[in-house]
C-alpha cells in the first residue's frame, strides 16, 4: 500500500525488505519528548488559565485554546506510534482525524494571538470595541469548527494526506503573521504623542524593549513554521523517503519551539524560578 503520509514516508522498505530505522527512531523519539514535556506543560497551562469560580479573562482565551491545540498533537503520538510498531494496529480514521486537526489548529491559534496583538497596537480603538469576551469566544468556536472539518476531511481521505493544501494554508498564515509583526514594529518605530512629553527617555526605553520582544517573537515564529511549510510543499518534488524525513525534522523543530509558548505563560504567572528565567531570557519574546 502506498501511504502518502508521514507514517509510510518514514518507513520506506529498503533493499533487504526491512524498514528505515532512522525515520522510525526519530518519530518515536519526537512523540516521546512531546509526551514527557508537552503534556505536563500544556496541562499545567490549562489548569492555570482555566477559570474556576470566576469569569474567564478575555486576554487568556487564545492562549488557553492554543494549549488545547498542543494537546491534540500529544494525543496523536500514541496512534501514530501504534502504526509504526505494528501496521495491523493502525487505526486509520482516528489517526487521520488527529493528524488534520493537530497540523492546522496549532498554527491557526498562533495566528489568532498575533492578530490580537496587532489590533491592540496598531488599531487600539477597534481593539477596545471588540475587547469583550464574547468576540474571542466566537472566534475560537468558529476556528475549532473549521479545524474539526479539516480533521474529518483527513480521516475520510487517509492514508492520503493533502500536504500541498497544508503548505498553502501555512504560507497564508505565515503571511498574515509576518504582516502583523512588521506592522507592530513599524508602529513602535514611529513617534507617538507621549514621546514629546517630559519622560521621553522612559517612553523610548519601553518602546525599545517592546521592539526587541516583538522582533524575537517574529523570528521564533518563522523558525517554528517556515521549515514545516517548506517540507509540506516538497511532497511532489522529492522521493517518499526524503519527504518523510524532511517532514519529521521540520515537525521536530516545530514541536520543540512550541514549548516556548507554555513556558512563557508559566513565567508570566510566576511559576518559573527567577534563575530559570534569567538563563532563558528569550522566553520573554512570547509574552
Amino acid at each position: 500500500m502506498n501511504m502518502n503520509s508521514t507514517l509510510n514516508s518514514t518507513n520506506v522498505p529498503d533493499a533487504n525488505g526491512g524498514f528505515d530505522l532512522a525515520g522510525t527512531v526519530l518519530i518515536l523519539f519526537l512523540h516521546a519528548i512531546n509526551l514527557l514535556v508537552g503534556l505536563p506543560l500544556n496541562s499545567y497551562v490549562i489548569i492555570l488559565l482555566f477559570p474556576g469560580r470566576g469569569a474567564l479573562d478575555a486576554s487568556k482565551v487564545f492562549n488557553l485554546n492554543q494549549a488545547f491545540a498542543e494537546l491534540v498533537l500529544v494525543i496523536l503520538g500514541p496512534f501514530q506510534s501504534m502504526c509504526i510498531v505494528d501496521f495491523n494496529l493502525c487505526l486509520f480514521k482516528p489517526l487521520g482525524f488527529l493528524l488534520g486537526l493537530s497540523v492546522m489548529s496549532r498554527c491557526v491559534f498562533q495566528c489568532c494571538v498575533c492578530v490580537e496583538r496587532y489590533v491592540a497596537v496598531v488599531h487600539p480603538v477597534a481593539f477596545l470595541k471588540y475587547k469583550p469576551l464574547r468576540y474571542r469566544l466566537a472566534c475560537c468556536v468558529l476556528t475549532w469548527l473549521g479545524m474539526f472539518a479539516v480533521g474529518i476531511w483527513c480521516s475520510v481521505t487517509f492514508p492520503s494526506v493533502p500536504y500541498t493544501v497544508f503548505a498553502a494554508a501555512y504560507l497564508l498564515i505565515l503571511a498574515v503573521d509576518v504582516f502583523c509583526g512588521l506592522s507592530i514594529l513599524r508602529k513602535l518605530v514611529c513617534p507617538g504623542p507621549r514621546d514629546v512629553e517630559s519622560n521621553v527617555s522612559e517612553m523610548n526605553l519601553a518602546k525599545k524593549k517592546a521592539f526587541v520582544i516583538v522582533s524575537v517573537n517574529l523570528l521564533l515564529f518563522l523558525i517554528q513554521n517556515v521549515p514545516i511549510s517548506v517540507a509540506f510543499g516538497m511532497e511532489q518534488s522529492v522521493s517518499n523517503y526524503e519527504f518523510g524525513m524532511t517532514v519529521i525534522i521540520s515537525l521536530a523543530i516545530n514541536t520543540v519551539t512550541g514549548f516556548l509558548q507554555p513556558l512563557s505563560v508559566l513565567r508570566r504567572h510566576g511559576k518559573l524560578s527567577l534563575t530559570f528565567s534569567a538563563c532563558c531570557p528569550q522566553l520573554s519574546a512570547w509574552e
